[in-house]
């Protein structure tokens, strides 16, 4: 066995370690959105009756788990009750009744939960077997991605490894689908940069299918697709029948090709001119001083929280590490970005290609922002998002003081983005860096788990 191999064996078996103890120490319906969630997954399958038998007999009005308030503790005796309590439901009652497609966005967590049912477990046992099932998956995913990245490997493995973006992996919620197939596309787009002799159509269609996935997911983030921009036109060896898409072909047809494709777009935002997302950007842009104004607002009043919240703050956000520990973590990854340990050529991007990473970054953390305008306005004007309003755009920008309801998790997809651009200057012995890596884990994670403990169970 190779020991690039063993090392990525390594890291996974740390995380699943790390995973499983923080899914445990967050106690049922503290992870963020649980609850809509599970419903979610029993929509999926449709038949509602999956969740309400699960908050029935643990959790909502008449359960044992209760939503643990900021300042209480986990009620250890109801804790005890609900981990050993038979369920009352029977499994005919509790099985699908049809399938949607949906439910690739809660596979994982869907086949432990239904896994659990089939054994009979008690139902604590059958959300604890969803989401380890999550976590299995996200850990697979990991651990292709950090096969296929060819550079910033421990950059990679530090961030997969962040204590917010292990709480999600170990949840019901989508994220734990959503994180590694970003991780992974950004890890495939760099293999192919730096790692593939040419670019072939099995490559393409990898890079469309993961992007598909994603998209379906959560439409901001399609926008990673402008990272494809760095791939080198060299090495374009695309057969489709007898055409070969190559380098030359992309050069003689960029002329029509380019145009074309404003085109399409143009008209693409014209047909849905009324969606939501296009009403905002429209907004944003017919009104771009309110538009800076709201940006430059949102950053200077919510910057802190949402720094910490991409590296640790547990729970419905009230368990926060201090602001002084993220800003070291991220301090470690800028160093890693820095340094080289492997023995084979540095491999970096040129300065155009650092320049297209550095700006999917930004017009990512945009549309990020973004997508909470609407969040925004519906609940400052009408007091909830998810109501049959309508309000004027341009008008609206002006009725909000910044936009509200942003998450550093929302971020983490994308955030290897900030740091695999930078040049590697220092050459570091392997096992030098592994040392740094084992102290930065057991401090970080030691830390993690104490203000769980005093949290939710001291």
């Amino acid at each position: 066995m190779d020991k690039s191999l063993k090392l990525d064996k390594m890291a996974c078996t740390v995380m699943i370690v790390i995973g499983l103890l923080i899914s445990f120490l967050i106690p049922t319906w503290q992870t963020p959105d649980e609850p809509a969630h599970l419903l979610m997954i029993a929509q999926s399958v449709h038949n509602e009756k999956l969740s309400e038998n699960i908050e029935k007999e643990i959790g909502s009005n008449d359960g044992e788990l209760q939503f643990v308030k900021f300042g209480e503790k986990v009620n250890k005796s109801k804790f005890k009750k609900a981990m050993t309590k038979s369920p009352k439901y029977t499994r005919t009652e509790m099985m699908p009744k049809g399938i949607s497609v949906s439910i690739v966005k809660h596979l994982p967590a869907t086949v432990g939960i239904y896994l659990g049912l089939m054994i009979g477990l008690p139902s604590y046992w059958v959300l604890q077997l969803g989401e380890v099932f999550a976590l299995l998956f996200y850990l697979y995913i990991c651990y292709r991605a950090l096969r296929y990245i060819p550079v910033k490997k421990e950059v990679m493995f530090l961030i997969m490894m962040s204590p917010v973006a292990i709480q999600q992996a170990g949840s019901l919620g989508y994220d734990a689908v959503l994180l590694p197939l970003c991780f992974l596309f950004i890890s495939y787009v760099m293999y192919l940069d730096f790692s593939s002799e040419k670019i072939e159509l099995k490559n393409m269609a990898a890079l469309l299918i993961i992007l598909g996935f994603i998209t379906y997911l959560k439409v901001p983030y399609f926008f990673l697709a402008i990272m494809c921009l760095t791939l080198p036109l060299g090495k374009m060896k695309i057969q489709i029948g007898r055409l070969e898409i190559n380098e030359a072909f992309i050069v003689k047809w960029r002329k029509i090709i380019i145009p074309a494709g404003m085109v399409v777009f143009v008209a693409g935002v014209y047909v849905f001119r009324h969606n939501v997302w296009i009403q905002i950007i429209y907004g944003m842009v017919a009104e771009p001083r309110r538009g800076l104004y709201l940006l430059k607002e949102t950053i200077a009043t919510w910057h802190q929280y949402i720094i910490i919240s991409t590296v640790g703050n547990f729970g419905w956000l009230d368990t926060p590490m201090r602001y002084s520990v993220v800003i070291a973590v991220y301090i470690l990854f800028l160093v890693f970005a820095f340094i080289n340990s492997d023995k084979e050529k540095k491999k970096s991007f040129s300065i155009g290609g650092a320049v297209i990473v550095w700006g999917t970054f930004l017009v990512m953390t945009l549309l990020v922002m973004l997508s909470m305008v609407n969040h925004t306005i519906m609940v400052i004007l009408f007091g909830a998002e998810n109501l049959n309003k309508t309000y004027h755009i341009r008008e609206a920008l002006y009725q909000i003081p910044y936009i509200g309801g942003l998450q550093g998790r929302y971020f983490i997809p994308f955030i290897p983005l900030m740091f695999l651009p930078v040049p590697q200057v220092k050459q570091v012995k392997r096992s030098s860096m592994i040392v740094i890596i084992s102290v930065f884990q057991i401090f970080i994670y030691g830390y993690s788990i104490a203000l769980l403990l005093r949290r939710y169970w001291m």
